[in-house]
């Protein structure tokens, strides 16, 4: 028998405080859509329909392609309402796998068992139940779900159900008469009525977790970050709320330390030390160090030294031997050997070549109201504190640039350049 899939999204998310849907709140470097959908390719389904709610339309472009996807209809609220607004695409023969968007661990064996069984959900117990409907069992039969009473026995959430039994139970189903809710939970006890509902027992575990709020979001992102370190066995971790996402590639003999988030396409190689730093999508060469800094969609050489407290963004490019410090930001700029950078200095749209020095509270001035420009300054350059570089210019080889200067023009190769700004004293 064919089994088709369908994925309850049509929740707004509102308690995780995001403003994205539900499904495509991430934890750390994916959507739950995408956890869920990663795992659900491993099987194979008739059909995939994915229900949404009507205020994310705008979003669809960013579900997986292989699934149809249905708005929910506005006459319709609550757990079962995604199925009202797939009715006739119910196939009466086939298998329907039920799951919700925001349960991004569930693992493929307990869904492959699930799919060999019509009619089928999973239970499971903990203690102190609040907030997770009562699956009631009766000499290892399914009796019924209760929403309102909390016991042991838990509702897992998702389904397997003929398409036929689907068909007839939705006749049937009634809103909810307190808060004119269909509930899915009800569709399962009308089935239960004239039909065996197989409950398959599973010990309770992060697999099972739905993200609902902040503080299921964090647990997500620790628990997920734990199993991601496990996988470098020769990498020093050192710190309570290390974030490490999926995929990351990390080298041996490096040290993660800190409150550091590392996701995306990172690679860091090996001998480096990351202290309390942000990695998006960079990768960073060997016998580097970061401390206290961001960096994002960039490229670090090797024995690198940045930060505290400086960011590397929009791809810049930071060659072998290069000494950032403290509060330098620089941003869609190529930063060649030996250069050092070591005080609060802005650096935007440049090139800097070998061997230069730039100082303490040095801006690239890089717009002009309506167009960035390029700064370039060559090899063996020194540029003095508090220099202004006005762009485009160009700063030829061995120049030197004195404290305080605005450069307005081209500097020839082996010049120095020093403005002074007039004093001028009066009495108090």
């Amino acid at each position: 028998m064919e089994t088709d899939l369908l994925i309850l999204a049509g929740g707004m998310g509102s308690r995780l405080g995001g403003n994205v849907p539900k499904w495509l709140t991430n934890i750390i470097d994916m959507s739950l859509i995408d956890y869920l959908n990663q795992t659900l390719n491993s099987l194979k389904f008739n059909k995939k329909y994915i229900v949404i709610n009507k205020k994310h339309e705008k979003y669809i472009n960013q579900i997986p392609l292989d699934f149809e996807i249905f708005i929910q209809d506005e006459n319709y609220k609550g757990s079962g309402a995604p199925l009202k607004s797939i009715y006739k695409k119910i196939n009466n023969h086939n298998n329907i796998l039920i799951l919700p968007c925001d349960m991004p661990f569930i693992d493929i064996n307990t869904l492959e068992e699930l799919m060999q069984r019509r009619n089928s959900l999973i239970y499971s117990t903990i203690d102190n139940n609040t907030s997770y409907g009562s699956v009631v069992i009766n000499d290892e039969k399914f009796i019924q779900i209760v929403e309102d009473e909390k016991t042991s026995n838990i509702n897992i959430g998702i389904y397997n159900l003929y398409g036929n039994s689907i068909i007839e139970a939705l006749n049937k189903l009634n809103a909810n008469l307190e808060d004119d809710e269909y509930r899915l939970t009800d569709l399962i006890n009308i089935i239960a009525k004239n039909e065996v509902i197989m409950p398959i027992y599973k010990k309770y575990s992060f697999n099972y977790l739905n993200i609902n709020t902040k503080r299921d979001l964090n647990e997500a992102t620790l628990y997920l970050s734990k199993i991601n370190k496990s996988k470098f066995k020769n990498v020093y971790f050192e710190g309570n709320e290390i974030i490490l996402g999926s995929l990351v590639k990390i080298e041996d003999g490096v040290s993660i330390l800190g409150n550091s988030k590392i996701i995306n396409n990172t690679f860091i190689k090996n001998n480096t030390i990351i202290n309390n730093s942000y990695l998006n999508n960079v990768v960073i060469n060997q016998d580097s160090n970061i401390t206290d800094s961001k960096i994002a969609d960039s490229y670090i050489g090797k024995n690198a030294f940045i930060g505290p407290y400086a960011n590397i963004l929009d791809k810049a490019v930071l060659y072998d031997n290069v000494k950032i410090g403290n509060f330098v930001e620089i941003k869609r700029s190529t930063i060649k050997e030996n250069v050092r950078i070591l005080h609060h200095a802005y650096i935007a749209d440049a090139f800097i070549g070998n061997n230069t020095n730039i100082g303490c509270g040095v801006v690239t001035c890089n717009f002009d109201g309506e167009n960035k420009h390029q700064t370039i300054i060559k090899n063996n350059c020194f540029i003095g504190s508090n220099s202004n570089l006005i762009a485009p210019v160009i700063i030829e080889d061995n120049a030197i640039i004195g404290a305080g200067s605005t450069i307005t023009k081209n500097v020839l190769k082996n010049k120095k350049i020093i403005c002074k700004a007039t004093i001028i004293e009066k009495d108090c």
